[in-house]
């Protein structure tokens, strides 16, 4: 036998390392939206991490939250990217590169044609 034997689903852990407040911080977002995983609940709040440390995980700090409706220990946190949304200037989405939606301004050969 082994010494070392995995217990577990190991095809279903993340490859990847997740997102820590540090990062969140740098992409602008400085709250996490969280989400009650009871399946009869689905409560879910918008929480102020500001105090907490950069290199903490955000999915780390939903396993402590408690749900304010119904108690249960244990939330799924997200960045809340919509706070970005927020921050944007109003204008045209599509707006890119500094030119309207319509594109460039083409002349029409019908019209330069004597």
């Amino acid at each position: 036998m082994s010494a070392s034997v995995q217990i577990g689903f190991p095809h279903m852990r993340p490859a990847y390392s997740p997102m820590t407040l540090g990062n969140m911080r740098a992409n602008g977002v400085r709250t996490i939206a969280a989400y009650c995983q009871r399946v009869d609940c689905h409560h879910s709040a918008v929480v102020d991490v500001s105090a907490l440390s950069d290199d903490a995980a955000v999915p780390a700090i939903g396993r402590r939250l408690r749900c304010t409706a119904c108690g249960r220990l244990g939330a799924e946190s997200r960045p809340n990217w919509s706070e970005t949304a927020a921050q944007r200037p109003i204008g045209d989405p599509w707006d890119v590169l500094g030119e309207s939606r319509a594109g460039p301004k083409w002349s029409d050969a019908r019209t330069n044609a004597s």
